[in-house]
């Protein structure tokens, strides 16, 4: 009987609903076209960075503000976009992993690289 019951136990265990991870490989391709990102419940706004200089976004959802980003995620120091463009697209890759429930929608260093929203 005991057999039975560890094993029970053990296929329970092993049909545990795992955490949902973020998928390594090439950042997402987005439509770059659009200045400004919306749908029902999530937008973004482009804007001023850290002192002034430079470019950053906020990120909405149902109206109330959910990531303040006034300097490039993931990079050292407190450095802003150099352009607005790239701080939309940065904006729409975070809107992008929100809309598909990537959470938190953290931004890696090679998504910034490969979308070419770093400066050299």
């Amino acid at each position: 009987m005991y057999k039975f019951l560890a094993a029970g136990i053990f296929l329970i265990a092993g049909c545990s609903p795992s955490e949902p991870r973020e998928k390594s490989g090439p950042a997402p391709q987005m439509d770059a076209s659009q200045p400004e990102m919306h749908d029902s419940s999530i937008s973004f706004k482009i804007i001023p960075g850290e002192n002034g200089t430079g470019f950053g976004y906020d990120i909405f959802m149902q109206g109330k503000l959910y990531v303040h980003q006034p300097v490039i995620p993931a990079v050292e120091g407190n450095k802003s976009f150099s352009s607005e463009e790239k701080a939309s697209r940065a904006a729409q890759l975070v809107v992008f992993k929100i809309q598909r429930n990537i959470l938190p929608p953290t931004v890696e260093v090679r998504e910034l690289d490969s979308l070419g929203l770093l400066d050299k």
